[in-house]
C-alpha cells in the first residue's frame, strides 16, 4: 500500500530544498537598516568595511585579523543594537575581551525600553556642593568646573540614571582622589592629566550604566573602566650586557681559568674578553659596545606578507605563480615543486615577490592594449 501523505515531512523537505537554492551571502537594505541573510553576508559586509578603511588597525594587523575582528564586532553590535558601521568603530578588543568605548554605551542604554531620560543627570561636586552658575532664567545651571578645581582631590564627577520599575535612582561617582589612588595619573597622564573632565565623567558614567543597565550592555565591558595596567605590559628590563648567559660572571676572570684540557669551554673562552693591559692607553683598551637586547612585545608589522596573502586569496594568484616568482627571484630553488608557508619568508622577500608580481601584471596589461 502507498504511504500516507505526511504534510509535516513534505513541508520540511520543501524548506530544505528552498534553503539549498537560496543564494548565499545576501545583504538586504531595509528601512530599519542593513539585514543579513546568513553568516556569509556578514563576512561580505565585513570585507567591504575593511577594504574602505572603516576598521581601526594596529601595527601587527593582517588582512585576515582585520576581517575576523570586523566580523566579530558586527555580530556583537547586533546583540546590543549597534549598526555594523557603528560596531566596527565602537568595539575594541583589549586582552582578548571585546569592550565598548566612547559615547556608545550611553547610546545603547538610551535605547532600552526602561530608560528614563528625566532621571539621567551628570554633574560635578566641588567642595561637597554641586558646581553651578546662574542661568538666563536665574536658576542654577550645572556645568563643568574650571581647570583649577581639578587640582583638588575632592572634586567628584557624578552620574545618575533611573530605570522604570527601579526602587531608586542609581548614583555613581569618581573623584580625582580615586583616579590618583588607581594610578590613572601615572600611565594615563596624557588622558587624565590633559582631559580630566571627560575622563572622570566617563568613569562615573560607565559605572552607573553598567550597574543599572547591565542587561542592555549584555555583559560587554566598557573601555573607560579598563585601566592601563590591564591593557599594557611592562617591557623586559634591559640586561647588563649582551654576552651569552653563563658568561657574565666569568667576564672579569682570565681566559685560562675557564678553559680545560678537554676543550669543553672553548666557546666560553672565546666569548670572554681578555683583561686589558695595565699600561694600555684608553684608545688601545678593548671596548665592549653594549648591544641593545631584544624586548618582549608584539611582533613587528608584516605589511608585505599581508599584501601577499591578500593577492593570493582575493586576486586569484595561484600557488604555481607564486612558486615561479620565487624561483625567478632566487628565493626558492629551481627544483622546488611545492610552495612553503608564506609566514616563513622574511619581510624583504615578501616585498620582492609583491613587486615582481605587480611588474608582471603591469606588463601583461600593456600587452592587452
Amino acid at each position: 500500500m502507498p504511504k500516507a501523505f505526511d504534510p509535516e515531512a513534505w513541508l520540511q523537505k520543501a524548506i530544505e530544498v528552498a534553503d539549498r537554492q537560496r543564494p548565499r551571502g545576501q545583504i538586504n537594505l531595509t528601512s530599519a537598516g542593513i539585514e543579513f541573510g546568513d553568516f556569509e553576508g556578514v563576512q561580505r559586509y565585513a570585507k567591504l568595511l575593511v577594504s574602505c578603511g572603516c576598521v581601526p588597525t594596529t601595527k601587527e594587523d593582517t588582512y585576515d585579523s582585520q576581517l575576523a575582528r570586523a566580523t566579530m564586532c558586527i555580530l556583537l553590535g547586533r546583540r546590543v543594537g549597534l549598526a555594523p558601521e557603528q560596531a566596527v568603530t565602537s568595539i575594541y578588543v583589549v586582552n582578548s575581551r571585546p569592550v565598548i568605548f566612547g559615547d556608545a554605551p550611553l547610546a545603547i542604554c538610551r535605547q532600552h525600553p526602561k530608560w528614563i531620560e528625566e532621571h539621567f543627570r551628570e554633574y560635578w561636586l566641588v567642595d561637597g556642593k554641586p558646581y553651578s552658575v546662574p542661568g538666563p532664567d536665574g536658576k542654577p545651571r550645572l556645568i563643568a568646573p574650571p581647570p583649577k578645581a581639578f587640582e583638588n582631590d575632592s572634586t567628584i564627577a557624578v552620574c545618575e540614571t533611573g530605570r522604570q520599575g527601579g526602587a531608586e535612582i542609581v548614583v555613581r561617582s569618581f573623584s580625582i582622589g580615586d583616579a590618583k589612588k588607581a594610578g590613572l595619573f601615572g600611565r594615563n597622564a596624557n588622558l587624565y592629566g590633559g582631559y580630566p573632565q571627560r575622563m572622570l565623567m566617563f568613569r562615573a558614567r560607565g559605572y552607573c550604566l553598567r550597574d543599572n543597565f547591565g542587561d542592555a550592555l549584555k555583559g560587554i565591558g566598557i573601555k573607560e573602566l579598563t585601566t592601563m595596567e590591564e591593557t599594557e605590559r611592562d617591557p623586559e628590563p634591559e640586561r647588563e650586557s649582551a654576552l651569552p648567559e653563563g658568561v657574565l660572571e666569568l667576564r672579569d676572570k682570565p681566559v685560562a681559568s675557564v678553559a680545560d684540557t678537554n676543550g669543553k669551554h672553548e666557546a666560553v673562552a672565546a666569548a670572554v674578553p681578555a683583561p686589558a693591559a695595565e699600561n694600555a692607553s684608553p684608545a688601545e683598551s678593548p671596548k665592549n659596545e653594549p648591544v641593545e637586547p631584544k624586548k618582549k612585545g608584539r611582533k613587528p608589522a608584516r605589511e608585505h606578507l599581508g599584501a601577499l596573502e591578500f593577492m593570493r586569496k582575493e586576486k586569484n594568484i595561484s600557488d604555481n605563480a607564486l612558486l615561479q616568482a620565487m624561483v625567478e627571484l632566487g628565493i626558492a630553488g629551481e627544483s622546488a615543486t611545492q610552495l612553503e608557508p608564506l609566514d616563513t619568508l622574511s619581510e624583504d622577500q615578501c616585498k620582492r615577490i609583491v613587486d615582481h608580481l605587480a611588474t608582471a601584471a603591469t606588463a601583461e596589461m600593456a600587452n592587452w592594449k
